[in-house]
């Protein structure tokens, strides 16, 4: 029975070392056709520097030339976002209370004033921390209590 049982276990070690051996080779061969493929494609991909420049290729970027005193070059308007210069006109209203524009030399309005907010009741932020206060004492102390309640049935 020995002998059928190192049999068997040898046949198995065989099998398992074939099955590695065959897992391994697949795997260098599977790396073998991917190194080709890799060379394969970059041979492919090599630029052709005979051909001439393509239609879809743009030119390199080159900057308008200005001439020193080109008229369109400066104007002597200024306009922020909240002044609408005189050849526009806003398609939609605006949105909001105050809008700061005021012409330069003028004096700005005032802001308009802020509404007080109503305050949250002090008696509730007190009510509040007093709670908090008594759950944090009543989880520590509680355990304690439960504990010796417990220990004080037990017989002896």
């Amino acid at each position: 029975m020995d002998e059928q049982f190192e049999e068997r276990a040898q046949e198995a070690a065989d099998n398992l070392e074939h099955a590695a051996n065959q897992s391994w080779q697949n795997l260098e061969d599977a790396a073998q056709q991917a190194g080709q493929d890799i060379q394969s494609a970059a041979q492919l991909d090599q630029p052709q520097f005979n051909q001439p420049q393509q239609a879809w290729q743009q030119p390199p970027f080159q900057q308008p030339q200005y001439t020193p005193n080109d008229p369109n070059r400066w104007t002597g308007e200024l306009y922020t976002p909240e002044v609408t210069p005189p050849d526009q006109t806003y398609s939609h209203p605006r949105q909001g209370g105050y809008v700061d524009s005021y012409q330069v030399g003028q004096q700005a309005p005032p802001p308009p004033a802020k509404q007080e907010k109503d305050k949250f009741p002090v008696w509730a932020i007190v009510l509040i921390v007093l709670l908090v206060l008594l759950i944090c004492i009543a989880c520590t102390i509680l355990p304690f209590a439960l504990l010796a309640s417990w220990a004080i049935k037990l017989p002896l």
